[in-house]
C-alpha cells in the first residue's frame, strides 16, 4: 500500500481515472483496496463526505493485508473528518481505534493530542503528546508524520506547565535541525510568535 498522502509516491503520481476506480469498485465492493483507491478519489477531488463513506468501508471490511494498511486508512478517514464542521466525536474515535489498534505507533497518540490541542484542552493535549514523544515510534511516510512532528506537539504544549522554558528552548533547537521540512519549520515559527506575544499573560494549565 502505498501512502496515498505523499504526492511523490507511485499511487500519488497515477492519474487516477475515475471510471477505472468505479469498475474495480463494482467489480468487488467489499475489496478494502478498491474502497480505499475510490476514497481517495473523492478526497482529491473536494468530496470528502463521499470519501469518508468509502474509508470507513474499507476499514469495515478489512481486506487489507496487515494492520499497517488498516491503521493508515483509519489515520486518513480520520484526518478527512477532521477537515469537516461538528464531526468531534467521530473524529476522535478514529484516533483511540489507532491507539487501540497498534498501541506501540505514535501516531494515534499525536493525532489525539492535536485534536484536544485545537479545543484548548491542554491538559489531555500535553498528556498524549507526552505518550507519542516517548514511544517515539512512526511508519507513515516522512512527508505525513514522523518524529519531529511529535517532538513539535510534545514541546508546543509543554508551554502549558512549569517547563514553559524547555518549551521554547527546545523548539529553537529544532529550528536548527536540517532534518525539519517547510511544514514543520512554519508550526514551530508560528509558536515561537505566540509564546512572544503572550510573555506577559501565559496561563499555565498544569
Amino acid at each position: 500500500l502505498d501512502f496515498i498522502f505523499n504526492k511523490n509516491s507511485s499511487f500519488g503520481n497515477y492519474e487516477l481515472n475515475q471510471n477505472t476506480s468505479f469498475l474495480k469498485f463494482f467489480d468487488n465492493p467489499n475489496d478494502s483496496y478498491h474502497c480505499l483507491e475510490l476514497g481517495d478519489f473523492y478526497y482529491r477531488n473536494g468530496q470528502y463526505a463521499a470519501a469518508i463513506v468509502l474509508l470507513e468501508r474499507a476499514c469495515e471490511y478489512n481486506t487489507f493485508k496487515d494492520n499497517d494498511e488498516l491503521y493508515y486508512t483509519i489515520y486518513y478517514c480520520g484526518y478527512i473528518m477532521s477537515l469537516l464542521p461538528k464531526r468531534d466525536t467521530y473524529e476522535k474515535a478514529l484516533w483511540l481505534r489507532m491507539i487501540n489498534l497498534l498501541p506501540n505507533r505514535s501516531e494515534g497518540y499525536l493525532m489525539l493530542s492535536k485534536y484536544y490541542y485545537w479545543r484548548q484542552q491542554y491538559e489531555e493535549a500535553f498528556t498524549f503528546a507526552k505518550l507519542a514523544y516517548y514511544k517515539n515510534y512512526y511508519a507513515f511516510d516522512a512527508d505525513i508524520l514522523n518524529e519531529i512532528d511529535g517532538d513539535i506537539q510534545y514541546f508546543k504544549t509543554l508551554y502549558f506547565t512549569e517547563n514553559y522554558l524547555t518549551c521554547e528552548e527546545k523548539l529553537r533547537l529544532l529550528l536548527e535541525e536540517s532534518s525539519i521540512n517547510e511544514r514543520q519549520r512554519e508550526e514551530i515559527i508560528n509558536f515561537l510568535d505566540f509564546i512572544e506575544e503572550n510573555k506577559n499573560n501565559r496561563v499555565r494549565i498544569l
